[in-house]
């Protein structure tokens, strides 16, 4: 087998895609729910045209992102960070409206303000929360 393929190796069952079956993408609807050559099913058909089809398949092409991405070392942690700032957001905005009810201030002229001042105190998140009015 040539050296370059290394993501390729053989079985009794056929030839198999490591970088496929290690990162499994789902089979998008509407295609079918045939098992594909080269990841549930080993391609028996050893012609090179095969195996540069197999390579400009959209789910080996997603396998190829994956693996660049965790071999340059982007975390899980880190492609959930917006989530997770956006939550804390939402968090700290409820208990900012919690504090002016249990205080009872009026809401509709002091919550913009008490934002800004928790802002302004280090609390960069809630800029997620602001709304532009235009």
């Amino acid at each position: 087998m040539p050296p370059f393929k290394q993501w390729l190796y053989h079985t009794q069952q056929g030839m198999f895609c490591r970088l496929c079956r290690h990162h499994k993408p789902a089979i998008k609807k509407g295609r079918g729910g045939g098992k594909r050559p080269f990841v549930e099913v080993g391609a028996v058909t050893f012609r090179k045209d095969y195996l540069d089809r197999h390579i400009a398949t959209e789910h080996h092409q997603d396998s190829i992102r994956c693996q660049a991405s965790l071999a340059s070392g982007i975390s899980v942690m880190n492609s959930f960070e917006p989530t997770i700032v956006l939550e804390q957001a939402i968090i700290g905005g409820f208990k900012c409206l919690y504090w002016l009810i249990k205080n009872e201030l009026a809401l509709h002229t002091n919550y913009p303000k008490l934002l800004s001042l928790a802002e302004l105190l280090g609390c960069d998140y809630f800029r997620k929360l602001k709304v532009k009015v235009t």
